[in-house]
């Protein structure tokens, strides 16, 4: 039987050969089976639209205009040449019988393998039909005899394509072989891993259409073997050892809708071809070699949902053709060379889930029109060039969970539209130049986990609405021309886990409320003119790790409650007006702050010769100093008028007047950084300018 299938096999070989239509590629309507392993924005894990994969694909009325490439120079599927019949005289008859069936295809585009390496025992041409003909059983008892010529060509086809896929990828080597080169249908050569499938997937007649293999070792150029394959999924992500470019061949596969090569060494520039993939639905090319700039061909891709190209050596600017892609979920242009403005065009995405930007060079202002991406979940564009100010339309991202534009030139106020954003739970608005006050609408936001608007020019009061926050856990207001008192609603949010505000204009007390703050880990209020006691209630905030309050104008003992923060690893209070005997507080063998990362340090040196002398008694402190510094206004108690000069220098540290504040490495004085005094005149206080800041007293 095997006999005469084999000679029918031989005859069908040969009228495929004679036969006009043995050219024409059969196209098959089976649905994809891809899971949603695709990999998120950049990332290789779960995307961040969840089930985006595989929607149905949109109808237009019209072809939707193109950028200027013609689809008739690509190279067709249909345009192989006749092939005269070949035969390699040392190889079996089997062998040779495959070799002209798929000889045009083969020989053809975009492969062109010539006659010579099918006889070259050392070429993998030769070596993967030697196997598929002669060591593999399941080619010759199931593809061999099926009557469908079609079919079975085809099915040939995907094999000898597969096999030559993981010769030229080091197969051997990888860490999951997933049953590649077994005598079983090569749909079956695949593993299931963590509820995914690596592998082989094919469509529900049996024909490839996804390779996807992760994290496996893979080495080598991607052979252009594969494109003979009518794949609509290409997934090799971390794969460090795969190099080579992306090859122009890439326009012929019409049907491909996902192609993912994050975190490989794929370098070069991305063809334009791929402007011809009408199907593409995701491009993931983070973490690679590739260069230049993004295509504008991109715009005909009006299919596609995800593009990713974090982390690559790409440069120029983001073509305002990527707002033709208006089914985008989400764009990742991060971690490059990028500049540019951001296009206004984006505000055509209204489908916009993922907004990342960040760690490029874009300039400019952030657009208005962003403001039209009310399904927003995420914009990051922090570490960049941008200018002015935040646009009011950030209101309108009604979905808006994270916020994170710190790191740029940005001025003026945070707008109080933002208060509209009650989804948001993160709040990222340090280093940059914003003023005005912390608006109060905030408060509405009462999601929010982490809000972080440290070093800028803020000044005004820190609102009592933040303790709106009911799930904060980090509130930095550090650094900033802050006045006033803290509010003690800010003990309503429980959650509260880090609050920082030195280096600012806040006084008053710390309010006992503190103490019912049991997730409290660091308090930090240093170069505040924070005063008065420190509350014994502090003691009840067992989770305590951190209290920093160094050159405050804290004052009265140390209380004996404070023993019982058994979590506390710095307690930083040097240059302070603190007395007493700091040792049945903390000296008791309780604490041990002499291991590495563990610090006490308060005002217990004394220094005779500059005639100061210390305030408090620590036995087990890993730092003294002097109660009274030589670079410290801390002369006497924090001053009851403003007639009392309080600076703080550029390094921020306290001096008695401006040109008294340390050299910069210049050999000039460092720019003072605030101040108040008195008019001689009016005996009233006035505000004082420095380096253009009118700073409130």
């Amino acid at each position: 039987i095997a006999a005469i299938a084999l000679t029918i096999a031989i005859i069908l070989a040969v009228i495929l050969m004679m036969s006009s239509g043995r050219n024409q590629r059969a196209d098959t309507d089976g649905s994809s089976n891809n899971d949603n392993r695709s990999g998120g924005l950049g990332s290789t894990t779960a995307s961040p639209t969840t089930n985006s994969l595989r929607t149905a694909s949109p109808t237009f009325s019209s072809p939707p205009p193109t950028l200027g490439i013609d689809p008739s120079s690509s190279p067709s599927r249909s345009s192989q040449p006749t092939i005269a019949p070949i035969k390699i005289e040392t190889q079996s008859e089997t062998f040779n019988v495959i070799l002209n069936i798929l000889a045009s295809d083969l020989m053809g585009p975009p492969t062109y393998i010539n006659e010579m390496q099918f006889a070259d025992e050392s070429s993998i041409p030769y070596e993967t039909l030697d196997w598929v003909a002669n060591i593999d059983p399941y080619t010759s008892e199931s593809i061999l005899t099926i009557e469908s010529t079609t079919t079975m060509r085809r099915k040939l086809l995907d094999r000898y394509c597969v096999v030559h896929f993981y010769k030229s990828m080091d197969g051997p080597n990888w860490i999951q072989q997933m049953y590649f080169l077994t005598n079983i249908d090569v749909c079956a050569w695949n593993i299931e891993v963590e509820a995914y499938v690596d592998g082989i997937k094919c469509s529900a007649e049996g024909f490839v259409e996804e390779i996807v293999v992760y994290e496996n070792r893979l080495r080598g150029s991607i052979p252009i073997v594969i494109y003979h394959m009518q794949l609509l999924n290409l997934e090799l992500p971390n794969n460090i050892n795969i190099v080579g470019t992306l090859p122009t061949e890439l326009g012929t596969m019409q049907n491909m809708e996902q192609i993912m090569l994050s975190n490989t060494r794929i370098g070069g520039t991305i063809p334009t071809e791929i402007g011809l993939l009408s199907a593409l639905g995701y491009l993931y090319l983070d973490g690679t070699d590739v260069d230049g700039t993004i295509i504008t061909e991109l715009g005909n891709c009006h299919q596609l949902k995800e593009l990713t190209l974090q982390g690559t050596q790409l440069s120029g600017t983001i073509p305002s053709e990527i707002g033709r892609c208006t089914r985008l979920l989400g764009i990742d242009f991060s971690q490059n060379e990028i500049g540019g403005t951001i296009p206004t065009e984006i505000g055509r995405l209204t489908d916009l889930v993922i907004i990342f930007f960040y760690e490029a060079f874009i300039t400019g202002t952030i657009p208005t029109e962003i403001g039209n991406c009310k399904k927003a979940s995420r914009l990051y564009a922090y570490s960049n060039l941008m200018t002015g100010r935040l646009p009011t339309e950030l209101g309108n991202l009604w979905s808006l969970d994270h916020l994170a534009l710190y790191d740029n030139d940005l001025d003026g106020p945070i707008p109080t539209q933002l208060g509209l954003s009650s989804a948001l739970t993160l709040l990222f608005l340090f280093q940059t130049k914003l003023s005005g006050t912390i608006p109060t609408e905030l408060g509405n936001c009462t999601s929010i986990t982490e809000f972080e608007v440290n070093s800028n020019m803020l000044t005004g009061r820190i609102p009592s609405e933040l303790g709106h926050f009911t799930q904060i856990r980090e509130l930095w207001l550090l650094d900033n021309l802050l006045t006033g008192t803290i509010p003690t609603e800010l003990a309503q949010s429980t959650t509260l886990g880090l609050f920082y505000f030195s280096l600012s204009l806040i006084s008053g007390t710390i309010p006992t409320e503190f103490g019912l703050l049991t997730d409290l880990s660091d308090l930090q209020g240093d170069l505040s003119l924070i005063q008065g006691p420190i509350p014994s209630e502090l003691g009840n905030a067992q989770s305590l790790e951190l209290f920093s309050f160094t050159r405050t104008f804290l004052s009265g003992t140390v209380p004996i409650e404070l023993g019982n923060l058994k979590q506390l690893e710095q307690f930083l209070v040097s240059s302070t007006y603190l007395t007493g005997d700091f040792d049945p507080v903390f000296c008791t063998g309780e604490f041990n702050f002499w291991v590495d990362g563990y610090f006490f340090t308060s005002s217990c040196s004394d220094n005779e010769q500059d005639g100061f002398k210390s305030w408090t008694v620590c036995s087990c402190c890993t730092h003294c100093v002097p109660s009274i510094m030589t670079d410290f206004v801390h002369l006497q108690p924090p001053p009851a008028t403003c007639g009392d000069v309080y600076v703080a220098c550029d390094d921020n540290v306290y001096a008695p007047s401006c040109d008294q504040c340390p050299m910069a490495a210049d050999g000039q004085n460092q720019i003072c950084a605030r101040s108040c005094w008195m008019n001689e005149t009016s005996g009233e206080c006035e505000k004082r300018t420095e380096f253009g800041l009118e700073v409130p007293l």
